[in-house]
């Protein structure tokens, strides 16, 4: 499977979390990492809706709203 780009922030978010002593650094860091998540399942319920649909206007309206590239 090809890592994407949260899997790569993530990774990233990880090596400094091992790095850093400070509690409220650690905090920030666990927070961003929860954040990117939801962004993470965000995307990946965009896809399941994307592949249920079979209008091509729909997905010409989420890609003029920016939802897909």
């Amino acid at each position: 499977m090809e890592e994407g780009t949260l899997d790569t922030i993530d990774k990233l978010l990880e090596g400094a979390l091992d790095e850093v002593d400070g509690t409220e650094a650690r905090y920030k860091i666990k927070s961003a990492q929860q954040l990117l998540h939801v962004l993470q399942q965000r995307h990946d319920d965009l896809d399941i809706a994307v592949e249920d649909v079979s209008d091509q206007d729909i997905i010409d309206n989420l890609r003029d709203l920016g939802y897909l590239r």
